[in-house]
């Protein structure tokens, strides 16, 4: 997490009352040091959340992670993921049209 401390400490005590999560503040210094973590998500803090430079970068070196961006501020967030939403098997003409159609809704 690249976070100020009270929005660091903020995160912690919310994660703290999970049991099934848990909090590794680890500072990644390259791409490398990504591939050897074994996180599910990458917490971030940035002045513009919806800025997906650092995302894009990060779902590049480890496309099976997700991304939370928080604003430096606290007020806002957003998550970035690169995983399919559902395997669509034997793919026809009308079904790839049905998952175009599908995945054009959800934006």
């Amino acid at each position: 997490m690249d976070l100020q401390p009270r929005l660091r400490d903020i995160i912690a005590d919310a994660v703290a009352d999970e049991p099934d999560l848990e909090l590794a503040c680890t500072e990644l210094r390259s791409g490398d040091d990504l591939r050897r973590i074994d996180a599910d998500v990458v917490i971030a803090g940035t002045p513009e959340p919806s800025d997906a430079g650092l995302p894009s970068r990060l779902l590049s070196i480890a496309p099976r992670i997700s991304v939370l961006m928080v604003a430096v501020s606290g007020r806002t967030a957003a998550i970035y993921e690169l995983r399919p939403r559902r395997l669509l098997g034997e793919v026809t003409p009308l079904g790839l049209i049905a998952a175009i159609r599908q995945s054009a809704q959800g934006r």
